[in-house]
């Protein structure tokens, strides 16, 4: 996985993403922080892929921070790591722009 390779609206979200989970004192970066993330950035894809699918945004996001509230929570400070889920969502988006000859994520 090659984080550099990311667009900058993915290394937007994945930094908001860990913002999230430093300030609720998750051990992990976890996909749901970064689904959050990218639905809560202006101008981007999204929300509009959502909403086009005639999802709602608004009870999407609040269910995934419902979930998000829930999970375990440490003191000390120390940066979240990646999650098994995370890398395997980062290596699929990864493997996938490949396969389109297309930037990654």
């Amino acid at each position: 996985m090659r984080t550099d390779r990311l667009t900058d609206k993915s290394k937007e979200a994945l930094q908001e993403a860990l913002s999230i989970a430093t300030r609720s004192g998750h051990p992990e970066l976890l996909p749901e922080q970064f689904l959050v993330s990218v639905l809560s950035q202006p101008d981007a894809v999204g929300a509009p892929l959502i909403e086009r699918a005639s999802g709602s945004v608004e009870k999407l996001v609040q269910a995934l921070s419902e979930r998000i509230e829930k999970l375990p929570r440490v003191s000390g400070g120390a940066e979240p790591r990646m999650s098994p889920r995370m890398i395997a969502l980062l290596q699929g988006g990864e493997d996938e722009a490949k396969k389109l000859k297309d930037d990654f994520v």
